[in-house]
């Protein structure tokens, strides 16, 4: 009888020993496993982040002006088409503008340094391009270096100011004196016609040096505040 209550006494200590430990053990977490939620996060607003810099490097390539903001870069750009001088006679033929004289450029003499007017199109404005011998020897237009241009808004030419823009985005349909030279600075020559302040037009010259072989001349009506005529002329 007491080896019995012995077994029974051992087999109940036995059974607290075991309850005790299964009681002591790291209870499980009532989520489960750890989540991975926080990397993800992290990697989320990383993703976020590099999305955000891509969008606003290119909305800054898109705000980004095609034309120079300096008036001696002897750029313009008409229709969306940027033309910057000097070029040569090739890279201006892959633009939309074309030769539309009687004469075919070939048969034009150019002397050296003297300037060639030649008549080009876009199918619906006309301008006048110049050309420039840089040689020392008499040649032909063909063979000469586009050294520039000479718009004039007229009903003739059909070139509507609306169509053009002037390095640091300057629409010739609205501009005078004054703002001109908050534009571009002084110029290296001004001539007015009329009297008064400002005078009823202004002639402006900008010039890269003092030879002249680059230089951008602007004629504006201060009364109408718009660009009558542009001349480009850069060449070495």
């Amino acid at each position: 009888m007491i080896s019995k209550r012995i077994y029974i006494s051992i087999f109940m200590l036995c059974l607290l020993f075991i309850l005790g430990a299964c009681s002591s053990a790291p209870a499980e977490s009532e989520s489960g496993p750890p989540s991975l939620d926080k990397y993800l996060s992290a990697d989320s607003k990383a993703e976020s982040a590099a999305e955000s810099r891509k969008e606003e490097e290119a909305k800054k390539e898109e705000n980004k002006s095609p034309i120079s903001s300096d008036i001696r870069s002897y750029e313009i750009l008409i229709n969306g088409e940027l033309l910057k001088f000097p070029m040569t006679l090739e890279d201006l033929e892959k633009t939309s503008w074309k030769y539309i004289g009687e004469t075919p450029l070939s048969q034009i003499e150019a002397v050296p340094a003297i300037k060639v007017e030649a008549l080009f199109s876009n199918g619906k404005s006309n301008m006048i391009i110049n050309l420039i011998n840089t040689t020392d020897e008499t040649s032909t237009a063909d063979k000469s270096v586009v050294a520039g241009l000479h718009i004039k808004f007229n009903e003739e030419n059909n070139l509507s100011r609306a169509e053009v823009t002037l390095p640091n985005n300057v629409s010739p349909d609205y501009c005078d004196l004054n703002s001109l030279k908050s534009f571009y600075g002084e110029p290296s020559e001004v001539f007015h016609d009329g009297s008064g302040d400002p005078p009823k037009a202004s002639k402006l010259i900008y010039k890269k040096n003092s030879a002249g072989l680059h230089s951008t001349t602007l004629f504006v009506d201060n009364e109408e505040k718009n660009l009558r005529e542009i001349i480009i002329l850069s060449h070495d």
